[in-house]
């Protein structure tokens, strides 16, 4: 009884875990391979918690949580920035089509990623590769 005492009403142990920074760490890396793996054509849809989760052997509930603790962002955040960057990327370094964007990045239909697109940055697809 004592030493839940000094430890206060409430211990979690997540804040001082070398883990949770490794699950990060792990997770931001394999964010990085798998969208060098769409990039490649090596594998054709986003990745979504449950698969970042499993990748590590985890309950996708922990794992979101570890990640928005030691990041700050949630899981989706990641993978929706990273999506967004990408996008950025290709639109503007690349002659690719929108709808062959939108399938390199794992999106079944070209107007599903322009929603996603103009939700995230405010302007369509068309109209970004039109500002550079």
């Amino acid at each position: 009884m004592r030493i839940k005492e000094s430890f206060g009403k409430v211990y979690d142990p997540l804040p001082e875990s070398d883990a949770g920074s490794a699950i990060a760490l792990t997770f931001k890396r394999n964010l990085e391979a798998h969208f060098r793996e769409l990039g490649a054509g090596q594998c054709d849809r986003l990745y979504q918690v449950q698969d970042y989760a499993e990748a590590q052997y985890l309950n996708a509930s922990y794992f979101s949580t570890v990640i928005k603790r030691k990041t700050g962002k949630s899981v989706k955040q990641w993978i929706t920035e990273k999506t967004t960057a990408e996008a950025q990327a290709l639109l503007s370094r690349s002659a690719l089509s929108i709808q062959e964007v939108a399938s390199g990045l794992g999106f079944q239909d070209a107007a599903h990623f322009s929603r996603f697109f103009k939700k995230q940055t405010g302007e369509s697809p068309s109209a970004f590769r039109q500002q550079i």
